[in-house]
């Protein structure tokens, strides 16, 4: 049994192959809505991640803060007519509001569940992410896919190692 303590948010610093095998899929079974999602994977699908939640606290705002709706739609426009996106967060209503065109995923809101949605956001081909280690991780983990990063992950403090250089800033 081991225990992880910190956000970890680079490759540089652990065995990307043992991370990837102890981290590819939670034990159990995921519930049929997740499943579903799942099933309707394809080529032309991109999970978007919005972390809103405690990011939105006057208290984190001056270094994480939340991206606002215009990061989104930017990289929405990055991908392709027909691109179907899939939408998480922890605050689905926002994405309602502010991301017309995807489906909001609210699969596994009951606490205890989130680690299905990040295998499930790691089955995607692509992903457009926040500034979260919950986000990061839904997009390393998996297959090899393009994301879309924020240009800025955090506010006053080095954040060079965090994003991948493969992975697009924006």
């Amino acid at each position: 049994h081991s225990k992880f303590i910190g956000y970890w948010q680079t490759e540089k610093y652990f065995n990307v192959d043992a991370v990837r095998a102890a981290f590819s899929r939670p034990r159990g079974t995921p519930n049929a809505a997740t499943q579903d999602i799942v099933s309707r994977i394809d080529d032309r699908s991109v999970f978007i991640h919005a972390r809103r939640g405690d990011f939105t606290a006057l208290s984190l705002a001056n270094i994480l803060g939340c991206y606002p709706p215009e990061y989104y739609r930017a990289a929405m426009t990055k991908f392709p007519m027909g691109t179907k996106f899939f939408a998480f967060s922890d605050d689905p209503e926002w994405c309602r509001t502010h991301m017309a065109g995807a489906e909001i995923v609210t699969a596994n809101q009951e606490s205890g569940m989130e680690c299905w949605d990040i295998w499930c956001m790691n089955q995607f081909p692509a992903g457009i992410i926040s500034n979260g280690s919950f986000s990061w991780w839904s997009a390393w983990l998996g297959r090899e896919k393009r994301v879309i990063a924020p240009k800025v992950w955090f506010t006053g403090l080095d954040y060079r190692d965090c994003v991948p250089e493969r992975w697009e800033r924006l």
